[in-house]
C-alpha cells in the first residue's frame, strides 16, 4: 500500500469514510472492476489527530491541483468518466434489486464529484482521498462554445430546471400583455 495523504487537522472530514469503508469496499469488490477499487484511497486513523490515506496503486502521488493544461484536463476527464460510470452501474444494480437503498446511498455518496484538493494522480490513475465530498457542489453552468451545435445548445437549455423556466414565463406573458395595452392606447 502506498501512502497518499495525511491530515492532522479537521479529521472529522474522514468520519464517513472511516465508518463505511468496509461496506463500501465490499460493494466495490463484489460489483465493480479493480479500476474502481483503486479509484478510492483507503483511510486509516492513526491517532485522534491523524488520518492517513492509502492506495493499492504504487507510484508517486501528484496532487491534481499541481497539474496544468492538457494533463490536468485529461486526469479530470478520466475521473469524471469513472464516477459517471459508477453512478450508472449503481443505478443498474438498484433497478435489478442487487443492492439495498442503504448500499446505494453509500455508493452514491462516495462517488460524488470530489473536491479538487482531494484527488491525486498515481501512476496515471486518479485516486480520491477524503471521500465523500464535504463541500457543496458548484451549480451547473452550461458552457456553449462558439461553433457548438444547436443540439448542444438545446441540451444545455434542457439542463435548466423546469421551475426556473416557468418563473420566466410568468413574467414574460404579463409584460407582453402590458405592452399590447400600451400600444392599443397609443393608437
Amino acid at each position: 500500500m502506498n501512502i497518499i495523504s495525511q491530515l492532522t487537522t479537521d479529521i472529522t472530514r474522514a468520519d464517513y469514510a472511516l465508518a463505511h469503508q468496509q461496506q463500501f469496499f465490499a460493494l466495490l469488490t463484489q460489483y465493480f472492476s479493480e479500476d474502481y477499487q483503486s479509484l478510492f484511497a483507503i483511510p486509516n486513523k492513526k491517532s485522534d489527530d491523524l488520518v492517513e490515506w492509502y492506495s493499492p496503486v504504487s507510484g508517486e502521488p501528484i496532487a491534481l491541483n499541481a497539474l496544468h493544461g492538457q494533463e490536468k484536463d485529461e486526469a479530470r476527464e478520466a475521473l469524471d468518466k469513472s464516477l459517471s460510470d459508477m453512478k450508472k452501474q449503481t443505478a443498474l444494480l438498484v433497478s435489478q434489486h442487487f443492492i439495498t437503498d442503504e448500499e446505494r446511498h453509500i455508493l452514491d455518496t462516495a462517488s460524488t464529484l470530489p473536491d479538487s484538493d482531494s484527488v491525486y494522480i498515481v501512476d496515471g490513475q486518479p485516486v480520491i482521498t477524503w471521500w465523500p465530498r464535504t463541500t457543496p457542489l458548484p451549480p451547473h453552468v452550461a458552457q456553449i462554445t462558439a461553433g457548438a451545435s444547436a443540439a448542444a445548445a438545446g441540451a444545455a437549455l434542457s439542463n435548466i430546471p423546469l421551475k426556473t423556466r416557468k418563473r420566466w414565463l410568468r413574467w414574460i406573458i404579463p409584460l407582453f400583455i402590458i405592452l399590447l395595452v400600451i400600444l392599443y392606447i397609443c393608437w
